[in-house]
């Protein structure tokens, strides 16, 4: 991978970083305000740890923030590492 190739997936990469720390902290603020409006309303329905609505969101988005996570962190890593070997066998066959 020369300089250029190098310099272009580190801006690629810290773009993805960013959208993704944008995405948790979004998913922070508000799954936080969903649990205080939660805990505000007196309702007597069915509650896991104290909570009747916000938990499902926080589940099912929290799995996309973990899936965001893996794939910024993870899928780029792994990704770079298959191109470049896949670079090296095709020069070194020529």
């Amino acid at each position: 991978m020369n300089t250029q190739e190098s310099m272009d997936w580190a801006r690629e990469h810290v773009k993805r970083v960013q959208d993704f720390l944008y995405h948790l902290v979004t998913y922070v603020v508000v799954n936080t305000l969903l649990i205080i409006i939660d805990l505000r309303a007196d309702t007597a329905g069915d509650q896991i740890f104290g909570l009747d609505f916000a938990y499902w969101p926080i589940l099912f988005w929290g799995l996309g923030v973990m899936g965001h996570a893996i794939s910024v962190f993870v899928g780029d890593r792994r990704v770079r590492t298959l191109a470049e070997r896949d670079r090296s066998r095709h020069l070194s066959s020529h």
